[in-house]
């Protein structure tokens, strides 16, 4: 009887491990461009790997989104699947005169492990499920002779 209660119990626990395989499976059934191109992504998260003056008033800081203006945290970008992005000023601008878009080309590259805006340096995407970008830029930055990275979340 006891070998029956054990086999039972082993048995449970393979069809559990089974199926939390097949929900992890499904999760990834998209391709990155399919993930990427779901919607807008509002900026969520931006910080340095070092405490840096980022807005020139002499406070180092490393939370960049924390310093950063309302009306910069409503902006929103939208990839596109014909390789263009839309930069959206979201509802509320910073200057008026600016256009609520802007549009750009935008690329994977390295496997789809690498984004390229425009012409610019690549990101190494960190993450990207369907809520959730994460990019941090592969080329460092410097400040005061010091080399540092940022990194950018982004949620739908």
């Amino acid at each position: 009887m006891k070998k029956i209660k054990i086999a039972s119990l082993f048995l449970m626990l393979i069809v559990a491990a089974c199926s939390k395989k097949d929900d992890t499976l499904a999760n990834n059934s998209k391709t990155p461009m399919e993930l990427i191109t779901n919607g807008k992504w509002y900026r969520s998260a931006y910080t340095s790997s070092i405490p840096i003056d980022w807005n020139g008033n002499g406070v180092l800081i490393t939370n960049l989104f924390g310093a950063m203006e309302a009306c910069e945290k409503d902006n929103y970008l939208v990839f596109k699947s014909n390789l263009e992005i839309i930069f959206n000023e979201g509802a509320t601008k910073c200057r008026s005169s600016d256009p609520q878009e802007e549009t750009e080309t935008w690329k994977f590259q390295n496997n789809d492990k690498e984004i390229v805006i425009g012409g610019g340096d690549p990101y190494t995407i960190v993450e990207l499920t369907a809520t959730s970008l994460v990019v941090k830029d592969k080329n460092p930055s410097v400040y005061n002779g010091v080399s540092y990275h940022v990194t950018e979340s982004f949620r739908h």
